[in-house]
């Protein structure tokens, strides 16, 4: 079996820039190859990652890159651990030995390759469901402060998968939402300025409609631009009193009472 590497610390800000990462990360996949390459980081073994929610082909990832480990991490979509560690949703360890007493020669043949003893897989969990799978290949027997690590690395894992999804999901609702926020926000602007011209010129509030529509006719804009530039005060007092004018005079209505001075 290959000689485990030496354990060295990670520096705090280094664990929290992945995770932050991997929630800002543009795709399911460079989020899944940061969570492999944080697992590494800490652990300093070979980790793998397989997402496979249902929704989608599965993703696999693995840390390190190397040649001695890529039948590995290609292995987790087959027959081993994962698949009984994704029915039970429960921890799985798999020894050499049990590989090759449970027939699964290729990884067996996998991890006599790449030097690996025995592969610990537990279950992901993002926005409150199974996601996948993380898995990691150690050299020797797992002492109580691996167990530890390879817990805490789930829970960042987890946390940066939550929240690449959650900021996903809080995306497409903006975007489902913002037609709506836009009409609301032109039926504003619409609503504040036939009530300005309705206080400035004394008009009842039909009136006010008909002289903000000439407005709009006037300046050859669409309606809720058009009362956009009266409410930021863009529009001179003359090009206001012309529009009321020619509105009441078309509509066949009382003249109104005039500016106030």
């Amino acid at each position: 079996m290959a000689k485990p590497p030496r354990a060295r610390s990670v520096p705090l800000s280094t664990i929290s820039r992945l995770v932050r990462e991997m929630g800002a990360a543009t795709s399911t996949t460079g989020a899944v190859d940061i969570a492999a390459e944080l697992g590494h980081r800490l652990l300093r073994m070979p980790v793998g990652i397989l997402l496979q929610d249902g929704r989608d082909d599965p993703i696999i990832a693995g840390s390190p890159v190397d040649e001695r480990y890529t039948l590995l991490y290609r292995a987790q979509t087959r027959n081993g651990p994962w698949q009984e560690s994704r029915r039970t949703g429960q921890p799985v360890s798999c020894s050499y030995r049990t590989a090759q007493s449970r027939d699964w020669t290729s990884l067996a043949t996998a991890m006599g390759y790449g030097g690996i003893a025995a592969i610990d897989t537990m279950p992901l969990h993002a926005c409150g469901r199974a996601v996948g799978m993380l898995s990691v290949f150690r050299f020797d027997n797992a002492t109580a402060a691996v167990l530890r690590a390879r817990n805490m690395v789930r829970d960042f894992i987890e946390i940066g998968l939550t929240t690449l999804w959650l900021r996903h999901e809080v995306s497409a609702i903006a975007e489902r939402a913002e037609p709506v926020l836009k009409s609301l926000r032109a039926g504003n602007h619409i609503a504040l300025a036939t009530g300005i011209m309705a206080g400035r010129h004394g008009l009842s509030p039909p009136q006010a409609a008909l002289a903000l529509n000439e407005h709009a006719r006037r300046r050859e804009l669409p309606l809720d631009k058009a009362a956009r530039l009266i409410v930021y005060g863009l529009v001179s007092a003359h090009e206001l009193d012309l529009a009321v004018s020619n509105a009441i005079g078309r509509s066949g209505g009382d003249h109104y009472a005039g500016r106030d001075p």
